[in-house]
């Protein structure tokens, strides 16, 4: 019958078989009766972990090796190499910074020449807005005037009351052109065919109201020319003139048509 070599206590060991066993590091080991001449019964469960971790780690040094010997670099290269690779890489970090450095300073220059470049534009284009402000106010003045005169009106009467009516605005080429627009601003039309209204026709729809028809020559304060206006005004037959159908807005226009005031 066989012999266990190790018994965990005392108590585990078979009662015939106890004179062969004896306490060894807290187990009960079988004693060899030719032990003296070299032979024994040992614990060999670290030994055979410790050979087992030495095992596996020549199998994995085996695999690497076998990746680094594709390269046909000795050990002692791939090390170096390992190092420059190291300074490689630390001295890009540096470069980095100094890129990054420069570009602050970069950036803060192009801020720097935006900033001075506002202070001197910007007074420039306040004036120039004035300027063309006081440009436009002018050739308002004169295009109105001209309208006034012709239609035998009152330019120091008029033009105040009637500027606030026109908008000046500049093309794209420099030129200035004219709008009659009305309170909130949106350009007026007239007539028929719906056109914009222009500074003769404003002066004429002003000379047509009878608050206005007083600062007009040969006009009575219904709005009518009277003997020196010529026949040409509205007159007895009730009919509007040209010049007062110009002037009117859509809405007169029509409200005209239905009581029979325009031929």
């Amino acid at each position: 019958m066989a012999m266990a070599a190790f018994y965990a206590t005392e108590e585990e060991v078979p009662a015939g078989d106890k004179e062969h066993y004896s306490e060894a590091n807290g187990q009960w080991v079988l004693q060899l009766s030719n032990s003296g001449d070299g032979w024994a019964v040992e614990n060999v469960t670290g030994l055979k972990s410790a050979l087992s971790k030495q095992t596996d780690g020549r199998k994995r040094a085996e695999t690497a090796l076998q990746a680094f010997s594709a390269l046909n670099t000795s050990a002692a290269d791939i090390a170096t190499q390992l190092e420059e690779y190291v300074v490689l890489k630390e001295s890009a970090g540096n470069e980095s910074e100094v890129v990054k450095g420069l570009n602050a300073q970069i950036t803060n220059i192009r801020q720097a020449q935006k900033d001075e470049i506002s202070k001197v534009v910007a007074p420039l284009e306040s004036r120039n807005g004035k300027l063309v402000t006081q440009l436009e106010t002018a050739l308002i003045d004169v295009a109105l005037t001209k309208e006034i005169i012709d239609a035998k009106g009152s330019v120091p009467l008029l033009i105040r009351a009637l500027k606030d009516e026109i908008k000046a605005t500049i093309a794209e080429d420099g030129t200035f052109s004219f709008a009659v627009v009305d309170a909130e601003g949106t350009p007026r039309v007239t007539g028929a065919d719906l056109a914009p209204m222009g500074l003769k026709a404003l002066v004429a729809e002003k000379k047509a109201i009878p608050d206005f028809a007083r600062a007009f020559e040969g006009t009575d304060a219904s709005g009518n020319e009277g003997a020196a206006g010529g026949a040409g005004g509205g007159g007895g037959n009730g009919q509007l003139t040209p010049e007062q159908v110009d002037a009117m807005s859509m809405a007169e226009y029509r409200t005209a048509r239905e009581k029979g005031t325009i031929k």
